[in-house]
């Protein structure tokens, strides 16, 4: 214990004296001590314990750190400069400047439409007039079975007879007669007269001696009309397409054939006349 008292005691001692002269030992260059023991190799083996003194071993110094230099604040002013405020560069815009005449001096053109002429029309001739006169249309009235409607002439065979209403044989007993519902004489349409041959007074007797071209006239009510016999031809009983209606005013006169007999009807086709 002693032995380590002493030893502590000349460390303190040794380590006083050193931190005494650090600052001059720095100012000069020199090494600084450390504490060592007496030699480098250690205590000699014929020395005793308490014989052992501390000895100063130099060794270099530390860098010295110097503080990095740092300069004062700038107490300058604040630049009041003002920043420049110049305002970006833009094209410039070429506005048209508002048309200031007045709207009662502006001219109007005329519309295409009316700046061209109007064509005059074509000269027109005058309308003709015509002289042909339309004469007036008479509805033939109508009849009742065997009343008489006009009379027939057949200059050829010398006939000259009243005409009455319908075919039966009582009213045939009168002279010839106009089938109902057929044409009147002068109408567009089909005359269909029958007439004896022999009976009576045989009106049609000699029909079959009529030739074309021969006159047939008829006058009624409405005026004389005259047909001409265009051609003659013999038919059965049951021909009654002979009664059909034509597009223009035609005739037919029928009997029985040959005379006195029923077995067959002879036909002559009239046309009315200009």
């Amino acid at each position: 214990m002693r032995r380590s008292a002493v030893a502590s005691a000349t460390l303190a001692g040794a380590l006083a004296t050193l931190l005494a002269g650090c600052g001059s030992e720095r100012e000069r260059g020199a090494s600084t001590p450390v504490l060592t023991e007496a030699t480098a190799g250690g205590p000699s083996a014929s020395q005793a314990p308490s014989q052992r003194v501390a000895t100063v071993r130099s060794v270099p110094d530390a860098p010295t750190i110097r503080p990095r230099r740092t300069d004062p604040p700038s107490t300058a002013p604040p630049s009041t400069k003002p920043r420049s405020t110049k305002p970006p560069k833009t094209e410039p815009t070429i506005t048209k400047p508002p048309d200031t005449k007045s709207p009662a001096r502006k001219r109007l053109r005329p519309a295409p439409s009316e700046a061209k002429p109007s064509k005059a029309p074509p000269p027109t001739a005058p309308p003709t007039t015509s002289t042909t006169t339309i004469p007036p249309v008479v509805v033939a009235p109508t009849y009742e079975v065997g009343q008489q409607v006009g009379s027939i002439e057949i200059p050829a065979i010398g006939l000259s007879r009243g005409m009455f209403e319908g075919i039966e044989l009582s009213v045939l007993d009168d002279g010839p007669g106009h089938w109902p519902d057929t044409a009147m004489p002068g109408e567009v349409g089909n005359v269909v007269v029958a007439g004896h041959r022999v009976s009576h007074n045989a009106d049609f007797r000699d029909v079959d001696d009529l030739s074309p071209g021969d006159d047939v006239i008829f006058n009624t009510v409405t005026g004389r009309h005259v047909y001409s016999v265009v051609s003659t031809e013999i038919v059965q009983p049951d021909a009654l397409w002979i009664v059909d209606q034509t597009d223009d005013a035609t005739a037919t006169l029928f009997a029985c054939h040959p005379p006195g007999s029923v077995s067959q009807r002879i036909v002559v086709h009239l046309r009315l006349g200009a």
